[in-house]
């Protein structure tokens, strides 16, 4: 529950006329995320759903009786990618009104995936499911449900309980069954258990995320994972930064005081990029969580109905900062220090906002606001765009989202200015493409359905 649980360069082809009903040419300055780069001339052809040819005009073909949308100035770039939302259906078409075509989602019930699914207006989706947890998981403190894996019904259950390999083994083995596309793994999890179920996952081939703990969600008491006994077990992606508090502490510093010792920092990070850690770092729910105003809200169209229809979950978040203001600024402060490090050491960083579990970052708008926390951090605008496309497509093992490309899929953004020179373009959205449909954004918006009680 929303309130309880904290929550690709182009490709250059020439195609013959004829060929596909609906075909689409969108021309415009087309933006190379790889690299930064814009074709001035550029266009992007459309056909069944996927792009058929980008490049400059000369280079591609398209029928007489193509649909052309001509955008003069304007740049053409994919879709956005969040890899770390806790998803609802009801909510589901707030992503694709700020131009957020796919999302991971990191533990939601699995009705709820199912119907975000089913939805009509909806972002591509990968689904995680119940995670995995311990015995003492702080997660009863706050009324979440948890049972061992021989006891759980996976489609009411909140998260498993696993004090055992033998328990992992057996809740990988129930959720490869049910066709998640990732393994969540919690913070008191115990590492026998952690390394049984990447091990398992993996014989799955499905990829394992964990959140380590921070700070303000008790990662320093009873916890035994760290950031970096997380990366040596060979689990795909850290969430957070969790476990980075745990690994300053063990190596003896002290994570609360807001001088920290460097070299620390540096063996962190180095351990983290030996062993090839993809980082999630949710840096605008930190931000947020400290200071309330710290990034700035777009004002899109789903905007207005997201803040009055989540206004006590903001409320319920509010409250919580106020009572771990330390703890808060601690995590932030820890995540900031370790992030110019992390980018030195060339870590794959992918955006993900943790919406809608940081305080107001809501639901779509809450991508944005980690791109501005990612360049704050020190991103240059360019790499912070890779980290909400192609960047984030290599983390979720995809090959044909998060890029302008022959074979992928037709999500476009149509943006007024460059993003790749200040990141704050990637907000100023003129219109949104999906599966190659031009959306309007309004109609999308009125799709949206909130209930407060989830």
């Amino acid at each position: 529950m929303i309130s309880r649980i904290s929550i690709a360069v182009s490709l250059l082809l020439v195609i013959a006329p004829a060929a596909y009903p609906g075909e689409k040419v969108l021309v415009g300055s087309v933006l190379d995320v790889r690299s930064g780069e814009l074709t001035d001339s550029g266009v992007v052809v459309i056909a069944d759903e996927r792009i058929t040819c980008v490049g400059e005009t000369e280079e591609c073909e398209w029928p007489e009786e193509a649909e052309v949308h001509d955008y003069d100035d304007a740049v053409l770039m994919p879709g956005l990618i969040d890899t770390h939302v806790h998803l609802r259906a009801g909510f589901a078409p707030a992503f694709l009104a700020a131009g957020v075509t796919s999302v991971r989602d990191a533990t939601s019930p699995l009705p709820e995936m199912q119907a975000a699914r089913e939805r009509t207006y909806a972002p591509r989706l990968q689904i995680s499911g119940p995670m995995l947890d311990s015995s003492s998981s702080m997660l009863f403190m706050i009324g979440a449900t948890g049972e061992t894996p021989e006891e759980a019904d996976l489609e009411e259950v909140e998260f498993l309980v696993t004090d055992s390999a033998e328990d992992a083994e057996e809740a990988v083995d129930m959720l490869a069954e049910a066709g998640v596309d990732w393994i969540k793994i919690h913070n008191r999890i115990p590492r026998v258990a952690l390394d049984a179920a990447v091990e398992r996952a993996r014989d799955h081939e499905i990829p394992v995320m964990m959140d380590l703990g921070m700070v303000a969600s008790l990662g320093l008491m009873e916890s035994e994972v760290d950031i970096v006994a997380g990366a040596e077990s060979g689990a795909r992606s850290n969430e957070h930064l969790s476990g980075l508090a745990l690994a300053y502490q063990a190596r003896e510093g002290d994570p609360l005081p807001e001088d920290l010792d460097d070299s620390l920092i540096n063996e962190i990070s180095a351990e983290l990029a030996e062993h090839d850690q993809a980082i999630v770092p949710t840096l605008a729910l930190q931000m947020q969580l400290r200071d309330p105003e710290a990034l700035r809200r777009s004002e899109f169209p789903a905007q207005a109905v997201l803040e009055e229809g989540m206004a006590g979950h903001m409320a319920g978040l509010a409250g919580m900062r106020e009572r771990m203001a330390d703890f808060v600024a601690a995590d932030a402060h820890l995540a900031e220090s370790v992030m110019e490090r992390l980018l030195d050491e060339d870590v794959l960083i992918a955006a993900g906002s943790d919406s809608p579990a940081g305080l107001y970052v809501y639901p779509g708008v809450g991508l944005h606001m980690e791109l501005e926390a990612l360049v704050r951090a020190g991103m240059l605008p360019a790499r912070a765009v890779r980290a909400a496309t192609v960047d984030a497509a290599k983390l979720l093992g995809e090959d044909d989202i998060g890029l302008l490309e022959s074979g992928a899929h037709a999500d476009v953004l149509v943006l007024s200015c460059d993003p790749s020179r200040d990141v704050g373009c990637v907000s100023e959205i003129e219109s949104v493409y999906f599966s190659g449909e031009k959306l309007d954004r309004e109609k999308v918006v009125e799709r949206i359905e909130l209930d407060q009680d989830k």
